[in-house]
C-alpha cells in the first residue's frame, strides 16, 4: 500500500456560466500512481486536469501534500502545445526550462532527442516541423521538467505507433519515482502502466484500480 501522498482534491466543484462541469470531485494521488482519465467528450476531463495544473487557485479543495523542495511540482501538456512557432526547438526547451530555473543534463537531453528521432532537427524552427513532430517537441518540453506529478492531455495524439511505444517507455521510467495523469482514448497501449483509472460522467468522478496493480 502506497504510504506517499503527494495530491489530495476534495469537495471540488466547478462551473461554467451556468452549466456545472465538475460535482464533488475527491481522490488522491500516490507516488508511482500512472492514473488515466477517460470520459465523453465534454464530460470535463481537459478541465479537471487545467485545475490540477493550476492547484494554487483552488487551495480550498485541491491539497499539495509532497515534501518535495522542487520550485514547479507539477509539468502540465494540454491540447495548445505552447510552444514558439518562430525559435527553434533548442530555442523553446532554453527558454522553458530556464523560467522553470531546471537544469537538464546534457545525456538525458540528447537521449530524449533520440527516442523521438528529432536530434538532426535541434536548431530548425517550430514551424518547419509537421503535426507529428510538434507533438514530440511539446511532449519533450513537459518530459524534461523536473516534475512530480506530470499531467498530459491526449499526449499520442499525432504520434506514429513507432513514436508512441518510445514514448510509453519513457513512461514507464517517470513512473518509477513520480506520478502522472494522462487523459486518453485508448486505455491499449497504457495496459502495462496504468495502475488507476478515473471515469468522468455527468460532472462525477468515478475510480477503478486497474488489476495489474
Amino acid at each position: 500500500m502506497k504510504t506517499d501522498k503527494i495530491l489530495k482534491c476534495e469537495n471540488l466543484s466547478y462551473n461554467i456560466g451556468y452549466r456545472k462541469i465538475l460535482k464533488d470531485i475527491r481522490f488522491e494521488i500516490f507516488t508511482s500512481d500512472c492514473i488515466s482519465l477517460m470520459g465523453d467528450n465534454g464530460s470535463g476531463k481537459s478541465t479537471l486536469l487545467r485545475i490540477l495544473a493550476n492547484h494554487s487557485k483552488f487551495e480550498k479543495s485541491i491539497f499539495w501534500q509532497t515534501s518535495s523542495k522542487r520550485k514547479f511540482p507539477i509539468s502540465y501538456l494540454g491540447h495548445e502545445l505552447g510552444l514558439y512557432s518562430s525559435l527553434s526547438l533548442k530555442e523553446n526547451l532554453d527558454y522553458f526550462l530556464k523560467i522553470l530555473d531546471n537544469r537538464v543534463e546534457k545525456k538525458r537531453l540528447d537521449y530524449v532527442l533520440e527516442i523521438f528521432r528529432l536530434e538532426k532537427r535541434l536548431y530548425d524552427p517550430i514551424h518547419t516541423f509537421s503535426r507529428g513532430m510538434k507533438q514530440k517537441a511539446a511532449l519533450m518540453r513537459a518530459l524534461l521538467v523536473e516534475s512530480r506529478l506530470l499531467l498530459l492531455d491526449e499526449p499520442f495524439s499525432g504520434l506514429d505507433s513507432k513514436s508512441s511505444h518510445f514514448l510509453v517507455e519513457l513512461l514507464k521510467n517517470f513512473v518509477k519515482c513520480d506520478s502522472m495523469v494522462i487523459i486518453t482514448h485508448n486505455l491499449d497501449i497504457l495496459s502495462e502502466l496504468t495502475n488507476k483509472h478515473f471515469f468522468l460522467k455527468g460532472g462525477k468522478l468515478a475510480i477503478t484500480q486497474s488489476p495489474n496493480s
